[in-house]
């Protein structure tokens, strides 16, 4: 008798031990599949995301306040051979008169930098100056709020409407 013929008659008298056994060796390769093509995503994403959260800072210094002295931004000044730029970040919302804009597409998050001209911040420059001052956005950010160099832009913040010439300085295309 064949091996074939014998193999095929086994498993064809237990039916129900045949299918658990195809569906468990599914099940087991479509995990191993799983697993190998979250791993390649891992290793492709973080990056992205370290890039995204730290720029191209080499350390980051964090305060245990809110704020930290200006001290401390002069200190790491002096370090030889660093850029250094100090960041504050701020969520709060566009104040806009227009009617038909929800309050979730009014939502902005507000970044102040020390410095703008740094090779840590490595804005690519559309319009304008980084240093003259004023809101900088971005090109896209431009067009959606339809906005130009010399028209103003306000915020709604903690402390009341803050208005800012857009911009004094320029379009920035982001990184």
């Amino acid at each position: 008798m064949n091996l074939w013929q014998i193999a095929w008659r086994n498993l064809m008298r237990r039916k129900l031990r045949t299918l658990l056994t195809v569906i468990s060796i599914v099940i087991g390769v479509s995990s191993t599949f799983a697993v190998i093509a979250s791993v390649d995503t891992a290793k492709k994403t973080f990056p992205l995301y370290l890039k995204a959260a730290f720029g191209k800072a080499d350390y980051t210094i964090y305060g245990t306040e809110a704020y930290f002295s200006e001290n401390v931004l002069q200190e790491v000044e002096k370090i030889e051979n660093t850029a250094s730029v100090a960041v504050l970040n701020q969520a709060t919302k566009l104040h806009i008169e227009e009617e038909g804009i929800s309050s979730i597409q009014k939502r902005v998050d507000l970044k102040g930098y020390s410095k703008l001209d740094t090779p840590l911040t490595d804005f690519k420059l559309i319009k304008g100056s980084l240093t003259s001052g004023g809101a900088i956005i971005t090109d896209r950010t431009a067009k959606v709020w339809k906005t130009d160099v010399g028209d103003t832009i306000s915020f709604d913040t903690d402390k009341g409407i803050k208005r800012f010439k857009y911009p004094l300085s320029s379009s920035i295309q982001p990184n």
